[in-house]
């Protein structure tokens, strides 16, 4: 909202007109603004839920049947062209999200493994990833404990490589979720599938594997 105002100020600025005019044309504005004030910030929360899971983002509907609800009459093609005037302002470029990955990841596996509930192993890996973010020091550390013989530039750039791999974190999480959720037989051919499908070595989705999976036997260990 604040660029978009600077850009209307800066309009109003250009034109040639008296300040009388420019007064009233101003007080439109923000009339304007502030009633699109709900408007936008509804439309910031649905670009941020499809960022996060387009699968349980919200829809135009969604966000219109809500405005309906705060006294706001506004069409699905209203929500649509505020949404799409946010991204332009941000130049379509939105921050990413292991929950994109983990989304992907998981879903690629569907075709591969029958016969499993998908929707189990996603509410799991949902909430690995809350555990993970939480505690993320303490989790790449897990992942480069075998490492841990003294701290060197290399082995902090290793730590740092880890925390950046958001896809790393994605298959660590969801192959974690797996095993918790899968028989031993369901958990080898969900593996094979998983690794077959997704372009990450096997030895960096064992070492995020077992350290998501260590460090919430350690947490739980706390708790009991």
């Amino acid at each position: 909202m604040r660029i978009h105002t600077l850009q209307v100020l800066n309009f109003l600025d250009e034109m040639k007109m008296s300040e009388k005019r420019r007064s009233r044309e101003w007080e439109r504005v923000e009339a304007n603004l502030s009633r699109q004030t709900t408007l936008r910030m509804l439309s910031s929360i649905q670009i941020a839920s499809k960022a996060l899971s387009y699968h349980d983002s919200l829809s135009s509907k969604q966000v219109c049947s809500c405005l309906r609800s705060l006294g706001f009459a506004y069409t699905q093609r209203a929500a649509l062209k505020s949404e799409l005037r946010i991204l332009k302002t941000l130049e379509y470029r939105l921050p990413r999200s292991p929950l994109v990955y983990s989304e992907t990841l998981l879903k690629s596996v569907v075709s591969v493994c029958s016969n499993v509930d998908f929707n189990v192993i996603w509410e799991h890996t949902l909430m690995f990833l809350d555990i993970v973010f939480l505690h993320h020091e303490q989790v790449v550390k897990f992942t480069n404990r075998k490492k841990n013989t003294g701290i060197s530039s290399e082995k902090i750039a290793d730590i740092e490589r880890v925390k950046a791999d958001w896809m790393l974190l994605g298959g660590g999480t969801v192959t974690a979720a797996a095993q918790c959720v899968l028989t031993m037989d369901q958990a080898e051919v969900f593996y094979r599938g998983f690794s077959s499908e997704c372009f990450i070595f096997h030895q960096k989705i064992d070492h995020m594997l077992s350290a998501v999976l260590c460090f919430i036997l350690l947490m739980a260990g706390r708790t009991f």
